[in-house]
């Protein structure tokens, strides 16, 4: 009875396109950031990560400590996305004004 967020998913991903396209890459590292905010906190509340392969039912769960290890670890490389954003951007790669 899990839920499905691919619409989430889905608007996240548009948002990140089209502030690539109307504001350039760092915009766009932004987005990820936002994303990856997101992640972590729905992690921190839920306590679980489900690991498994991509259209099969996940092979075991992450809880307790780790779970919220991991979501920590998410609002972390979220922040630093945010905050950063130009300098992520160079060292992807996606942006040409190093």
């Amino acid at each position: 009875s899990r839920t499905c967020r691919f619409p989430q998913v889905v608007l996240l991903f548009v948002a990140g396109i089209a502030a690539f396209l109307l504001f350039g890459a760092p915009a766009f590292v932004r987005v990820l950031g936002v994303g990856f905010i997101i992640s972590g906190v729905y992690t921190l509340l839920t306590r679980e990560v489900p690991v498994g392969v991509e259209g099969h039912e996940p092979s075991f769960y992450l809880r307790g400590g780790t779970a919220l290890a991991f979501g920590v670890f998410m609002l972390l490389l979220g922040a630093a996305l945010i905050f950063f954003a130009p300098v992520a951007a160079c060292l992807l790669g996606w942006s040409t004004s190093c």
